[in-house]
């Protein structure tokens, strides 16, 4: 039984690999301020799951009130126009987190979902699994 265990988990594993530079492409489509992922090398791997909103690291005090105390306006309209996408169900292109959670490209789409979702909420994440 523990073989056939294995064997379903490593087959699951090899077709959801995303390597870093097929999740530096898909970070990239159609967003015209993408820039590089943090910490990230090029023997990453990613998979694309699921995690709670409330278990995911950023950095402290990063919120849209934030923002907008330090009056990045650019950085509010980036978040108002996820806002409103989540609000009209339109897909979002998931965050990148490391494998403890810490976000590692996504600031804005993290700031947005919490806001609109608050904690309790599982998304899709692209978390790194080196193996």
């Amino acid at each position: 039984m523990d073989k056939i265990r294995k064997l379903v988990r490593e087959t699951v594993e090899s077709y959801s690999k995303i390597s870093a530079d097929e999740l530096q492409k898909i970070q990239c489509a159609g967003n015209p301020s993408c820039d590089i992922i943090f910490d990230m090398n090029d023997s990453d791997v990613f998979t694309l799951t699921q995690v709670r909103i409330k278990d995911i690291v950023a950095p402290k005090g990063l919120s849209l009130q934030f923002y907008k105390q330090k009056e990045l306006d650019e950085d509010v309209s980036i978040i108002a126009r996820l806002l409103k996408a989540l609000g009209d169900h339109e897909n979002i292109t998931p965050f990148v987190v490391d494998e403890n959670n810490k976000i590692m490209d996504g600031l804005h789409r993290f700031v947005a979902y919490k806001y609109y979702y608050k904690d309790n909420r599982m998304i899709d994440v692209y978390k790194r699994v080196n193996f």
